[in-house]
């Protein structure tokens, strides 16, 4: 770099401080049409065609050519130091990606807080939310929720924004690069610093992904280390561009098709066969390579046949719109999904509709006007960071206040905390008991306490089960408060205690550590006078939250009738020696299932949802058929075990021929197809204080 233009009011400085922000590098539509690929592929993955079970891969795509034109626009941006570099690199990328991210972030706030109940489905959606108006929104899925292809993730109407939270933290890391980018371009013999940075570390990344795909798949598929290569293919490309563009345009005819016929191959066979269980690690690697020979032939052939195609007005159409299409898509389809239903064609159509209506102005109300100069120089850069800062605040402090006062402001009817929602305990005759969580060491697993602040209890009733364990902290919080009793939960969604249709050999392995740690806990702190109470589903559900369950699924909850010796071998292993000591264990015979949750369905916006077509109400046969595996199971472990107490909740839940999710005042005693809402507590709690009493009456 000339003296004068290393000085600030040398030349270049003179242009800089004139230049406005908008500066791009040359423009190749082909790109576009490389970008209308990958959006047009995620959005029919995400509308459920079968044709393409590969879709998710366009995300892929959309990481090369972000790293190939974001390096390609800053690399070759002229600048007179590294400062005007970093400033004029982040105003330019606060620009592009901010401005219709946070509007739709801010819309998305606001149809949430209107129409989605609190429960497991949108249990991180809020987080999730606020975590992307600053790019992290990532790191809280892979902390925190199931994987990409998990029914939670289907309901969160912002899992998408993982992919621009991996965009954005590559764009903390990207100056890095482009301080090696300057400094090896004034060290004229060590041009090839920047591009062994990148291999090296790319390659580090790939390693870390095939690790990670298997050990801790959310970690591989979500954080930016574990993609990092993918972006930084697209930056290679990028900065040997004057290496092989020459070459490629001297290639003859055959290699030209040879290079787009294979990289359109890789894609298509990637679209067709990817498996969601190995991505990242190998399946990402396809569309990678695919992606890299497919930029090399639209920017050393403009005039290519691949070109051509790229170039074609509906393709260019839609790759200029591609971030609002895949901005505004997905929050779409999970509103729609929350409220009318997305299951049906007109369902799947009417959202792409919407898509693309609210893409369109997304783009010309918001993207395109903010992609425009609206400053110069350094000053004016750093005015744009700042104001993007400010903007990120400002709508992260929108959805938060939009989730606190989310009781106000729903419409669903489940706003009535009190009725729906078991998780704060009843009230009873002398306190109102007093919720604390606790968190012990690895031999002592997590637990929650209820008991009366200023009442000794005399003894102690230890609860064991999944998330039904759970749900009963209404009426567990109404015996803790009549004095007698205090009351540990133990209890992990999806882990039942004693199934006994399997062993905790089969099947989950953490939910097995988890009881067995709770097991031996309750087998330390236990003694004679003392309770054990065993909830848990056992029968199989007709249908989860996010919809009905389909028969194998069914089947698949009721299996494993060979190992049902062993599983109640296991658990007579267990409960032996507590009722030998004087332990009362009651287990619970299985409660009604129905077709339909509730609380999805009880609102003038949900009601016509597909999810809500099978009804909440069961034929006490079919009831009765379907509970049959389970309720001989535990009468056979009552027959190995006189001691053990058997509680039956129907006849509290189900007096007629027809057991219903509501009582006959219209309230939910059910909250979602299986789990006990506040309500239903209430409605059991007597039928438990009586068991209690009786147990108390006969006791030595």
């Amino acid at each position: 770099m000339s003296t004068a233009a290393s000085k600030p009011n040398g030349p270049l400085a003179q242009a800089a401080a004139a230049r406005p922000l908008s500066h791009n590098a040359a423009y190749v539509t082909g790109i576009d049409g490389l970008r209308a690929i990958a959006v047009a592929t995620v959005v029919a993955f995400h509308l459920g065609m079968s044709g393409i079970p590969g879709g998710f891969i366009g995300v892929d795509v959309f990481f090369v050519i972000s790293g190939f034109v974001v390096a390609t626009s800053a690399l070759n941006y002229p600048y007179t130091d590294f400062w005007e570099f970093l400033s004029g690199f982040y105003a330019r990328r606060i620009r592009r990606i901010m401005p219709a991210l946070l509007a739709c972030l801010a819309v998305t706030f606001v149809m949430m807080g209107l129409f989605v109940p609190p429960a497991w489905l949108s249990q991180i959606n809020d987080l999730t939310g606020v975590a992307a108006a600053f790019g992290l929104s990532n790191v809280i899925l892979a902390l925190n929720a199931d994987t990409y292809f998990s029914p939670r993730a289907e309901f969160n109407p912002f899992t998408h924004t993982w992919s621009l939270g991996v965009e954005e933290q590559f764009y903390l890391l990207f100056p890095a690069l482009g301080a090696i980018w300057i400094w090896s371009k004034r060290q004229q013999r060590r041009q090839l610093t920047l591009p062994v940075v990148l291999v090296a570390t790319g390659l580090a990344s790939l390693f870390l992904a095939a690790e990670l795909t298997t050990s801790a798949p959310r970690l591989a598929f979500y954080m930016v280390f574990t993609r990092w290569w993918e972006l930084g293919a697209g930056v290679l490309l990028a900065i040997t561009a004057k290496q092989w563009n020459p070459r490629l345009k001297a290639m003859a005819g055959a290699g030209r098709s040879g290079i787009a016929l294979t990289g359109l191959i890789l894609l298509l066979w990637s679209l067709m066969a990817a498996d969601p269980s190995r991505f990242p690690y190998p399946w990402a690697l396809p569309p990678v390579i695919a992606t890299c020979l497919l930029i090399a032939a639209v920017t050393a052939w403009p005039q290519g046949a691949l070109s051509a195609v790229l170039s074609t007005k509906p393709a260019t159409y839609i790759g200029s719109r591609s971030y609002s299409i895949y901005l505004w898509h997905w929050p779409v389809f999970v509103i729609l999904r929350w409220t009318w239903g997305f299951e049906d064609l007109n369902q799947r159509m009417a959202g792409l509709v919407i898509t693309l209506v609210a893409a369109e102005l997304s783009y010309r109300i918001v993207e395109r006007p903010f992609r425009r100069s609206t400053g110069t120089g350094t000053r004016g850069a750093l005015k744009i960071v700042l104001a993007g800062i400010a903007s990120a605040v400002a709508v992260a402090a929108l959805g938060s206040a939009i989730f606190f006062f989310k009781p106000h402001v729903l419409l669903s009817a489940t706003r009535d905390r009190a009725t729906w929602f078991p998780s704060e305990p009843l009230s009873g005759g002398h306190c109102a008991a007093r919720r604390e969580r606790i968190t012990g060491p690895a031999e002592a697993p997590r637990r929650v306490t209820l008991a009366c602040p200023a009442q000794d209890a005399k003894a102690t009733l230890f609860t064991l089960g999944d998330s039904h364990a759970g749900a009963y902290t209404p009426l567990l919080g109404g015996i803790a408060a009549d004095g007698q009793l205090s009351v540990e939960i133990y209890g992990a969604p999806g882990c039942p205690m004693f199934r006994l249709n399997r062993p905790y050999a089969i099947g989950n392995s953490s939910c097995a550590a988890y009881n067995r740690a709770s097991m031996l806990d309750v087998h330390r702190r236990a003694k004679a006078g003392d309770l054990v109470f065993l909830p848990s589903l056992r029968m199989p559900r007709i249908a989860d939250q996010w919809g009905e369950l389909d028969a194998t699924a069914q089947h698949e909850q009721s299996e494993a009738t060979a190992a049902r010796p062993q599983a109640l071998e296991e658990a007579v292993t267990f409960l032996r020696p507590l009722i030998d000591r004087g332990v009362r264990v009651i287990i619970e015979l299985p409660k009604p299932v129905f077709p339909s949750p509730p609380f999805r369905c009880m609102d003038w916006f949900n009601r016509s949802n597909p999810v809500c077509l099978g009804g909440f109400s069961i034929n006490r046969t079919d009831y009765q058929d379907k509970s049959a595996p389970a309720r001989d199971s535990i009468r056979a472990l009552q027959t190995a075990l006189p001691g053990l107490i058997v509680w039956d909740p129907l006849p509290s839940l189900c007096a007629t021929d027809t057991c219903h999710a509501f009582a006959e005042s219209g309230k939910p005693m059910f909250f979602d197809g299986d789990h006990l809402s506040r309500y239903g507590n209430a409605i059991l709690l007597p039928a438990f204080r009586a068991l209690l009493a009786n147990l108390r009456d006969k006791a030595p």
